[in-house]
């Protein structure tokens, strides 16, 4: 019986109390604490990454390391970045950086997430945490990476983004999203090359055509998601007029 209680122990992380809050630096205003998101890239970016920031809001200093483990490994090198450097997370399912972040109240401190693509296209999926020097968790999120027309899922629900079509490719004044399956519906959000989004639209069998009215010609990237907001991935196209 003891050595059950112990291993039970063992398996259940323990939580710390602290204030602190993960927040994205194109969004500061709202809490990432526990969420889970999707991170759109390209296989010639040199990182694929989400630029974070961890706030302390508490009246105390607190001290953490970054705590990433790999949920859907991509064979990808990954890397977590704080005030002092990018630490290359080794190749194992958990990984912890090495060196403690004091973090001063009201005060913040870098939290970027990165994987780095090295022409590949890719699709991860990965648990991030914020510990204490003991590796008691504070808070954390999910993080999806895609880079090129890859997909992975947690969920039951499975969609194959390359059975997902989007023609005419180059085009011109609309573009149509075609599905696998007709009863599906999804949000598709279409980005610009620096990541701005310039139109959003819910897609299905009814509702796939998509008008370009009052965009410039250039690269787009069409970002496709199931309603519970998962990232089932992205499609390349082109406004060339």
């Amino acid at each position: 019986m003891i050595k059950f209680l112990l291993s039970i122990f063992v398996l259940i992380p323990i939580v710390v109390f602290g204030q602190l809050k993960i927040i994205s630096i194109d969004n500061p205003s709202v809490s990432l604490n526990d969420a889970e998101i999707g991170v759109i890239g390209d296989p010639s970016d040199l990182h694929v990454y989400k630029d974070l920031r961890l706030v302390n809001t508490s009246v105390e200093p607190i001290v953490v390391r970054f705590q990433r483990r790999r949920l859907l490994a991509s064979a990808r090198l990954d890397q977590i970045c704080d005030d002092l450097l990018c630490h290359d997370a080794s190749d194992t399912e958990l990984y912890t950086t090495p060196i403690d972040i004091t973090i001063a109240p009201g005060d913040s401190s870098i939290f970027k997430p990165q994987v780095v693509p090295d022409g590949n296209e890719f699709c991860a999926i990965h648990e991030y945490n914020i510990v204490n020097p003991f590796a008691n968790r504070y808070t954390g999120l999910t993080i999806k990476f895609v880079a090129g027309e890859q997909n992975c899922s947690l969920t039951t629900k499975q969609f194959d983004i390359n059975k997902i079509s989007v023609y005419p490719n180059p085009t011109t004044d609309y573009f149509i999203v075609m599905l696998d399956d007709q009863s599906s519906t999804l949000e598709m959000k279409l980005t610009d090359a620096l990541g701005k989004e310039v139109l959003q639209q819910r897609i299905n069998s009814s509702s796939n055509k998509v008008s370009l009215q009052g965009l410039n010609n250039g690269v787009y990237f069409v970002q496709l998601y199931a309603l519970n907001g998962e990232l089932i991935g992205v499609k390349r196209l082109i406004v060339k007029r």
